[in-house]
């Protein structure tokens, strides 16, 4: 289980991290988006949280939407830097990187091993080559596992989905947190959601299907 969190403000991302703990604290990270540059930057990974507090106190950030993960790895505790939350690919100049909450079922990793020609060790890595390779609407129509995600492109098209078996809340200021928070709204599920950061809003973009669907009664 992992826990997702996003804001602007140093104090609010704080308090989102309590709320996340429980979620696991195993392995973390963060990093900062400036809306105006379009750069995007991890400033910290590890194992074992630590003073969050210390860490954006020391970091500028001013103006600058604060992102972070926190992890209780679902294939086990495995101490690999390499599997810390997110998952990034650079291919022709571009950067990819996904955050993710949920879990791959077995027989799709399988699935995306055999597309891909290619062992996957991480269940995100997995998603986020499915998505560089195919595009993200037709990755994730196939994609039989529940997710959270925030996929950011080249440091400035930022994106926000989930299907049905996870979740992900979010307010008018652009907090982000995959536990409950006050004045939080749950993200609608199968849509695309771009994170405005420069205007603030958050903006719906497309529908999507996915296999998950299947599950249940489609109103």
């Amino acid at each position: 289980m992992c826990g997702i969190i996003g804001s602007f403000d140093k104090n609010k991302f704080q308090e989102l991290v309590e709320i996340n703990k429980r979620r696991g604290t195993f392995s973390f990270s963060i990093g900062f988006i400036d809306p105006i540059s379009n750069q995007f930057q991890l400033v910290r990974t590890g194992f074992d949280l630590p003073n969050i507090e210390q860490i954006l106190n020391y970091e500028v950030f001013d103006n600058k939407y604060i992102i972070g993960h926190l992890q209780a790895p679902t294939g086990g505790l495995v101490k690999d830097i390499t599997r810390i939350h997110p998952a990034v690919i650079n291919d022709n100049n571009l950067s990819y990187c996904l955050y993710h909450n949920g879990i791959v079922k077995t027989n799709d990793l399988k699935r995306l091993e055999v597309l891909h020609n290619r062992k996957y060790e991480w269940d995100t890595y997995a998603i986020l080559s499915d998505i560089v390779k195919t595009g993200l609407a037709e990755a994730l129509k196939f994609l039989d596992a529940s997710f959270a995600c925030v996929y950011i492109e080249n440091g400035q098209d930022i994106k926000l989905f989930r299907n049905r078996s996870s979740i992900i809340f979010y307010d008018n200021d652009l907090n982000i947190s995959s536990e409950k928070f006050d004045n939080c709204i749950e993200l609608p599920t199968n849509t695309i959601f771009s994170l405005n950061l420069q205007t603030k809003c958050l903006e719906s973009q497309f529908k999507f299907e996915n296999i998950e669907d299947r599950y249940f009664f489609i109103d």
